[in-house]
């Protein structure tokens, strides 16, 4: 039994030949949620949070990481790749 030909078009381009696809956002849908996802301000640590974890803290160590986290805004990736001489 021989092989089909194929019936997709091709295009030709310079020396070589490539078969005409469709674009990838006419293959799949993506269903995006209607959910709010802005951060409200009950949703953020206080003050009062920050201190409670500060004194919770067990060495010098965690207390100063807590503290620059809160007052710098910080990620916590941000806060561990510094070094000395960045600050």
């Amino acid at each position: 039994m021989t092989p089909q030909p194929s019936k997709a078009p091709l295009r030709t381009l310079g020396s070589r030949v490539r078969l005409q696809t469709k674009p990838l956002r006419n293959m799949f849908s993506v269903n995006r949620s209607e959910k709010d996802s802005r951060v409200r301000p009950d949703s953020l640590i206080s003050l009062n949070d920050v201190k409670a974890m500060v004194n919770a803290a067990e060495n010098e160590r965690d207390k100063a990481l807590i503290s620059i986290l809160f007052e710098a805004a910080l990620r916590p990736g941000e806060l561990l790749a510094m070094n000395v001489g960045s600050v």
